[in-house]
């Protein structure tokens, strides 16, 4: 091809080459893409001709050819800085994520000068789950041009993803004194707001309504208001904010969903669902109170809600997934098969139509086709922990002795009473004041719809990201103690918990539950975990009840009933830590006593 390049330039004369990608170019400033590529289609191959036409195409939107044309440019001529860097910009908008941090940074090394190249390196970092190398590119860029303030925003929210809010909040302060841009602004407080809302929530709202001051006409800042106010127990201050977005907003699905979540929890079961029946019908809002029907076990009127919605708007895989759903709940399992098997059949690439057929045929006194249709779901999502718990309970059914293997109840729970953290001389001294915290997030209203606790409540956002120095030193801690049961784990590419092993691990989702008396866990799993938990720390003296076990943690009971009895029950002491796989199943069993059973959970994902 360069052989080619080189006869095509001598036949055209370097000067008249020259001079046409000159005129070209000069199309190409005043925006005559047309006279440009008239020009350069038909000239040789020769680099500086293909970056400009490929420059062309990214203005026609044309983002595949200008890859293609900008990659043969940079074949021609690797070392033309310019033209990697341009090739970056395309890939990395095409979602070529490696391709272009590598075009990146080959623009770098052939010039340090192009300091637009760390902002894209960086932005294309941080989507890679890069955080580090993209913090290193951003502040790297930001000591270049140190007055661009979305590039402060920008590392700010990455600083926060990797747990260094510390770093985030000057920065942001920063750069509030850098711009007069009032959205921008308001940007910045609201990133200031998401940084303190978790440990200092009135500090949050103060930004928030900062940020309203400043962009009043933004809704989403209104709905943020509603839910800090929720944070702080303003309940009726938080309904009348979320009434005032749906006020301006009628068909807002976040707006609605918040609003009827907040009604459910303060039991005013006479509004709940009623701002659904005043707005616009569209399918979005009609299938999201379909499913706070189901959620509350309104089976009858959802499944009519679901059909009605099919019939609205044309039928789809939430839809069917809805109505076999809603048969299965109202415990009609032949009908609730049927409709599942139909929707697998018009959707057979769904893991999650898979799962629920399981269940349903599991229920239906059917374990062989239950754990065959775990095994598709396992198919289409090896790491799907729904599928591994109903494969688990089919087999268990069977008297399959491959439920022991998978779910190893003696061998994958295990118990840690950990060391007090430093600067405490024994655990219920350190736990005394981590429950006196822990309390104050608790709000006095009953449990979000969906979480597994009864009679209780549940703490919202990421306990572990919250950056209150008690929380840390425990998180501390619970991270050496899992690192202790990781290095027990032998890796087995055969086994579906084992295989999932890897040379590190972060935390995912964390949180705190505090149950009342007649408080429970019903049966569940964590389906976005790999290692999931229960530390202890704080418990009614109906736990040490060994006959009744009121209180105690469970295991292998599902979440329905097919007559299989817990296979595995722990004793919770204050200080204790329980892991075990996230697909297992696991409950607790309910205790009589006015003292509140306060815990903290979280999900370990391998890394």
């Amino acid at each position: 091809m360069r052989t080619k390049s080189r006869r095509g330039i001598r036949t055209y004369g370097v000067k008249l080459m020259t001079r046409l990608i000159q005129q070209a170019f000069a199309h190409f400033r005043q925006n005559d893409l047309a006279a440009a590529e008239a020009i350069l289609v038909g000239m040789p191959e020769q680099s500086s001709a293909l970056h400009l036409l490929g420059l062309v195409r990214v203005r026609q939107q044309r983002l595949p050819e200008a890859a293609q044309l900008l990659e043969r440019s940079v074949a021609i001529q690797p070392r033309e800085s310019q033209a990697q860097f341009n090739l970056g910009k395309v890939l990395g908008a095409l979602g070529r994520r490696n391709e272009a941090v590598d075009a990146m940074r080959a623009a770098l090394a052939l010039n340090p000068a192009l300091v637009d190249a760390y902002l894209i390196l960086a932005k294309n970092l941080d989507a890679l789950g890069c955080y580090d190398e993209a913090i290193d590119s951003y502040r790297r860029f930001l000591s270049a041009r140190p007055d661009d303030v979305g590039a402060k925003l920008a590392l700010s929210h990455l600083l926060v993803a990797a747990g260094r809010t510390q770093e985030a909040e000057p920065l942001l302060h920063e750069a509030l004194h850098r711009t007069s841009d009032r959205r921008l602004c308001a940007d910045l407080h609201k990133a200031l707001a998401d940084i303190h809302r978790g440990l200092r929530p009135a500090d949050a709202l103060l930004h928030i309504e900062q940020a309203l001051q400043l962009d009043p006409g933004r809704t989403a800042l209104e709905s943020d208001r509603a839910a800090l106010l929720e944070e702080l127990h303003r309940f009726d201050d938080a309904q009348a904010a979320y009434i005032q977005v749906l006020d301006r907003e009628p068909a807002n699905p976040r707006a609605h969903h918040a609003y009827n979540d907040l009604l459910y929890r303060l039991g005013k079961e006479e509004e709940f669902l009623v701002s659904y029946e005043r707005a616009p019908r569209t399918r979005e809002l009609a299938l999201a109170r379909s499913l706070f029907l189901l959620n509350v076990e309104r089976c009858a009127e959802a499944e009519t809600c679901f059909r009605d919605v099919a019939a609205r708007y044309g039928d789809d895989q939430q839809t069917a997934l809805g109505i076999g759903l809603s048969l299965v709940k109202s415990g009609q399992f032949a009908a609730a098969v049927a409709a599942l098997e139909d929707a697998h059949q018009r959707f057979p690439n769904s893991a999650e139509i898979c799962c629920n057929l399981a269940g349903a045929l599991t229920q239906f006194g059917d374990p062989q086709s239950a754990g065959a249709m775990a095994q598709k779901a396992l198919a289409l999502d090896p790491n799907n922990q729904v599928a591994l718990a109903m494969l688990g309970t089919a087999w268990r059914l069977m008297g399959d002795e491959r439920d022991e293997i998978l779910n190893g109840y003696e061998r994958f729970i295990q118990v840690f009473d950990l060391e007090p953290p430093d600067g405490f001389p024994d655990m219920p001294s350190f736990n005394k004041e981590l429950c006196a915290y822990l309390e104050g997030l608790h709000p006095p209203v009953r449990e979000y719809l969906r979480q597994s606790l009864r009679g209780g409540t549940q703490t919202s956002g990421n306990l572990f990201e919250v950056g209150h120095t008690l929380v840390d030193k425990l998180r501390a801690r619970i991270a050496e103690a899992v690192g202790r049961y990781v290095a027990t784990l032998n890796a087995d590419e055969h086994h579906a918990f084992l295989s999932r092993k890897k040379s590190g691990f972060r935390f995912g989702g964390s949180w705190s539950s505090r149950l009342r008396d007649s408080g429970y866990h019903i049966n569940h799993l964590h389906p976005g975990g790999w290692i999931s938990s229960c530390y202890y720390v704080d418990l009614p003296d109906a736990v040490n009840n060994e006959a009744e076990r009121q209180g105690w943690i469970k295991f292998g009971e599902p979440s329905f009933d097919v007559g299989l009895p817990v296979r595995r029950a722990i004793r919770p002491t204050a200080g204790r830590l329980v892991l075990f796989p996230s697909y297992m199943w696991h409950g607790t069993v309910p205790f009589r006593e006015d003292h509140a059973r306060t815990t903290i959970a979280f999900d370990v994902i391998p890394d």
